[in-house]
């Protein structure tokens, strides 16, 4: 599966919000903004999220479906695989340069 999507962050008084907009498929222009995630004790990861725009032609019943839940999980692990490589390419290049 491959979904594009767009990342995004709101800066306000509180706090920095952030999340993603889908951009293509069957949900695209869903808007979500991340509020925690965290990983549970058998090692799955659980999301606490908000909606900022669905699609209108959307139910809530699709929006809680399986393909959406996979959807999600595509993005989620895209965006925290390319976190972990910038991660790691910085770790290098300023252990190199030591």
């Amino acid at each position: 599966m491959q979904v594009k999507y767009e990342p995004w962050t709101i800066k306000n008084e509180k706090m920095d919000e952030w999340g993603f907009r889908i951009d293509d498929g069957e949900f695209a222009g869903t808007v979500i903004s991340i509020k925690n995630t965290s990983i549970t004790e058998e090692g799955e990861m659980a999301l606490e999220f908000n909606f900022i725009a669905t699609p209108p032609e959307k139910t809530s019943k699709e929006l809680e479906s399986q393909e959406f839940n996979q959807v999600l999980e595509y993005i989620l692990n895209d965006i925290l695989t390319k976190a972990v490589n910038e991660f790691e390419n910085r770790d290098n290049n300023s252990s190199e340069s030591n």
